[in-house]
């Protein structure tokens, strides 16, 4: 059956019935390992997780793909396993992804996150893969199904494949083999999602201390003071603390201190929505302290070449004053136009 959307397109309903035979020989709790085709290669062994926000991409099958390095883009937010395992990734490659078979199939763009790590798949699809295809995913089945100009599309799981994948999974987890250092701080990711900031309290993350105490870094410089976790132990702090002072030279006690940063450091472009529309904030007025407050941070932030005047008559961001704790003023910068022009991204 095919319904019209709202805007005349028609697409197919996507069911599951009596016709949808069960995989012989399956327990219904096998997972879902498909092929794909990307960078003219067949790639088989693809976990399916719908329970992953990113999509992956094993470092063996990237070079595999005859794929480099320098197509990578690098990447600092971290991924976090099922159990709390933290995973680092190379870096994030774009790929062209074909999934179903001719003419029953959707070619889509995929960003995979490249991960190091020991896992008997060749690449996992998560949930941003399975939301591009607008797919349904039924596990009883063992498989999904998703719209395409010739109808709706079946992908179902290979079971030779899950056999194998599984009997890997556990040959290496009861066979023990010669690994080097790095290979046993390797994590063995089941399960990737990112990592939610806002979210606390996650095992295998380091949580702050409430109490902490001061350190001098140099005795002629007394405002040079770091604080220092009080309930680390004894032997690890005074490691700490020595390491600190010996590289004090490192920290930058003020802005005009930071002159000469490379600025490929600290310069990121904006990927802000070509359509967005313009908005004009309109301008605010500060009291005198605020006001006084404003023209030191900008005195400081000038000679320091962390910012620069430039005319713009019409379009600005007003500043936003914060007051501390210690009482005095941190300037901030009102972009919340700027932040809904921005696409979200993983």
């Amino acid at each position: 059956m095919k319904v019209a959307e709202p805007n005349s397109r028609l697409f197919e309903v996507i069911t599951y019935g009596p016709s949808d035979p069960i995989p012989a020989a399956s327990s219904n709790h096998e997972t879902l390992v498909i092929e794909i085709l990307t960078n003219n290669y067949i790639v088989k062994k693809v976990y399916v997780d719908p329970g992953s926000s990113v999509d992956v991409l094993y470092y063996r099958t990237f070079e595999s793909l005859k794929l480099t390095r320098e197509q990578l883009t690098p990447v600092r937010t971290p991924l976090v396993g099922f159990g709390g395992n933290v995973v680092h990734p190379e870096g994030m490659v774009s790929l062209m992804v074909t999934i179903g078979r001719h003419p029953r199939c959707q070619t889509v763009p995929v960003s995979f996150a490249v991960v190091k790590a020991d896992f008997p798949y060749n690449m996992l699809i998560g949930r941003p893969t399975l939301n591009a295809l607008r797919s349904v995913y039924f596990t009883y089945h063992l498989n999904f199904k998703f719209p395409t100009p010739a109808g709706v599309a079946k992908v179902s799981s290979d079971m030779n494949a899950v056999r194998e994948c599984y009997l890997a999974t556990i040959q290496a987890a009861v066979t023990p083999r010669a690994v080097s250092k790095a290979e046993e701080k390797r994590p063995t990711v089941l399960s990737i999602d990112s990592i939610d900031p806002q979210k606390t309290g996650k095992p295998g993350r380091f949580e702050p201390g409430d109490e902490v105490e001061q350190v001098v870094l140099d005795e002629a410089r007394p405002d040079q003071v770091v604080q220092v976790g009080a309930k680390l132990p004894s032997p690890l702090k005074e490691e700490m603390i020595h390491l600190i002072k010996d590289h004090r030279d490192v920290f930058a006690w003020s802005a005009d201190e930071v002159v000469g940063v490379p600025s490929e450091l600290m310069i990121h472009q904006l990927n802000v929505n070509p359509q967005a529309r313009l908005v004009r904030q309109k301008s605010r007025h500060f009291g005198p302290k605020c006001s006084k407050a404003i023209s030191d941070e900008v005195d400081k932030l000038l000679p320091a070449k962390m910012i620069h005047e430039i005319q713009y008559p019409t379009w600005l961001s007003n500043p936003v004053m914060v007051k501390k704790d210690t009482g005095g003023w941190r300037m901030c910068v009102d972009f919340t136009d700027l932040n809904k022009a921005c696409p979200k991204d993983c």
